[in-house]
């Protein structure tokens, strides 16, 4: 909404962003070569979980729900759970 305050911002396409890295790994090196950096995302748990994502790749481990889930660690019931991972 215009002139609400907010910076523009869709959260639709950073989910559709998560959701691509969850499926396609070759995705998550099109957001590094594109510098989409985890403290870009309008929604914070969505910069969790894009930063999980790096993490897991930066280890060399697979990007799964799985092992995103298990990078957040802590966070991931505050990022939303499993269920968000696997809704995304």
């Amino acid at each position: 909404m215009v002139g609400d305050g907010l910076p523009p911002h869709d959260t639709n396409a950073e989910e559709a962003v998560l959701a691509a890295c969850l499926l396609d790994s070759s995705a998550v090196d099109k957001c590094l070569v594109a510098h989409l950096e985890a403290g870009m995302f309008f929604r914070e748990q969505n910069g969790w979980v894009m930063q999980a994502i790096y993490d897991c790749a930066g280890v060399g481990w697979e990007i799964t729900q799985t092992t995103v889930a298990n990078k957040l660690g802590g966070r991931i019931d505050e990022a939303g759970g499993e269920p968000y991972l696997a809704e995304i």
